[in-house]
């Protein structure tokens, strides 16, 4: 007896909707236990029992009631004290527990039929099922994470022997092929890794660029290769204007483009040739840009207005002033001409006074932002009109509005009776 390892007491604590299951597999280890110790005395075996089962189920013995000595099988005190447990393990089976667990176990990835078939058989002890043999076997064809197994029980309708069989040979067969699969990969694998070791330069060993391992695949794997080898008469791509393309054209995001200048493909607008070879000769020099300055404070009276050489034909006439020929733009209903500076110049005995008058762009005010007229440069009969907006930023009035507080809110739904939410997110 000493030589044999004790049971486990039976444990009452854990999942106590199931504890008829664990009664049971408990009594058939305490029977085996007694049979292999050799105890056949039935005072013995009862207090083995009541000295195995545990604290708590040795507790619940004692408050049970009796068994009537009606029954002739009660002959022994072992097989009474087996009744009274029975009598109150039973019961707590929950069948339909027991049925749920049964249809809710699938086979795993790497679980064999033979082992999912035996732990369906232990899950169906607890149901009660009439037939379990056709239970198991639909639940067999249901789970099984083998097609071909399912399309067998679907197609032919076997019994739960022939089911059996067929899937215990389909495994042996995959096992078989993945066996055949892995030997021919790791064979390709040791040519290709044979090829690498007999090919490889024994001189070079690293990357004379980076210093790292040599690279079997070729040069363009080296980053130091790329930045080293670059052309520098070329940093960007004349097709598409981006950074120049280090993997090759096949990298350009022009293929398939066309041009909307010349209609022509593979180069985008702003790198057309064409369009700079035509306005060459249309436009000779550069556009300038007239910029006139307006002078924001308030306390000061005077008001100046720079402008560069115009280069566009303007509607002009010339005037003498002080027997001096100055030409001067048509008056386009303006009240106040400007000249610039450098004209200014050229008129002797010139005095100017200070002026308390403003002068202001056409449709502007002092608070507004200054105007600057931007001939297009693909169409030069056409403006664009820029405008700074810092001034106007500085005349504008903020508007403050407070956050109302809580009580605020509060006084204000005083007496509603309907209320309403809005997302404005």
């Amino acid at each position: 007896m000493n030589m044999l390892p004790s049971i486990p007491p039976l444990d009452m604590r854990s999942d106590i909707g199931n504890i008829g299951e664990r009664w049971a597999k408990w009594i058939q280890r305490l029977e085996n236990y007694l049979v292999a110790t050799n105890i056949v005395d039935e005072n013995r075996k009862t207090a083995i029992l009541l000295h195995l089962i545990g604290e708590d189920a040795y507790d619940t013995y004692m408050s049970l009631p009796e068994i009537p000595e009606s029954d002739p099988s009660l002959t022994s005190p072992f097989e009474i004290a087996k009744q009274k447990l029975k009598a109150y393990f039973e019961p707590k089976v929950n069948i339909d527990f027991e049925t749920f667990r049964f249809w809710d176990a699938k086979q795993m990835s790497d679980e064999t039929i033979d082992q999912y078939y035996t732990r369906l058989l232990k899950l169906s002890e607890s149901c009660k099922f009439t037939n379990a043999d056709n239970e198991i076997k639909g639940q067999i064809i249901l789970n099984t994470c083998n097609k071909e197994l399912r399309k067998y029980g679907l197609t032919e309708q076997p019994d739960l022997t022939k089911l059996l069989n067929k899937a215990r040979s389909l495994e042996t067969t995959t096992s078989q092929l993945n066996e055949i699969e892995n030997k021919q990969t790791q064979g390709a694998y040791k040519v290709s890794k044979e090829f690498k070791q007999k090919y490889t330069p024994k001189t070079r060993k690293t990357c004379k660029n980076c210093g790292n391992n040599w690279h079997i695949e070729g040069k363009d794997r080296c980053p130091e290769f790329k930045q080293k080898y670059t052309p520098k008469t070329r940093k960007t791509c004349k097709n598409c204007g981006n950074n120049w393309h280090i993997e090759g054209k096949d990298r350009c995001p022009v293929k398939n483009v066309k041009c909307h200048k010349c209609s022509k493909v593979r180069h985008f607008a702003k790198v057309c040739l064409s369009s700079k070879f035509l306005n060459q000769n249309r436009y000779d020099k550069k556009v300038k840009v007239n910029f006139t300055k307006h002078n924001s404070d308030d306390s000061s009276d005077s008001s100046f207005c720079l402008t560069n050489k115009l280069v566009r034909n303007m509607p002009v006439v010339t005037i003498k002033v002080n027997e001096v020929p100055l030409e001067f733009i048509i008056d386009t209903g303006s009240s106040v001409n400007v000249i610039s500076y450098e004209t200014f110049k050229k008129l002797p005995n010139i005095n100017v006074n200070n002026t308390v008058t403003p002068i202001y762009s056409y449709n502007s005010k002092s608070s507004l932002a200054p105007v600057v007229v931007v001939p297009k440069s693909q169409n030069k009969e056409e403006i664009r009109i820029c405008v700074d907006m810092r001034a106007a930023n500085k005349a504008i009035k903020r508007t403050r509005n407070i956050a109302p507080t809580t009580d605020d809110i509060i006084a204000q739904l005083n007496g509603s009776t309907v209320f309403s939410k809005i997302d404005v997110t």
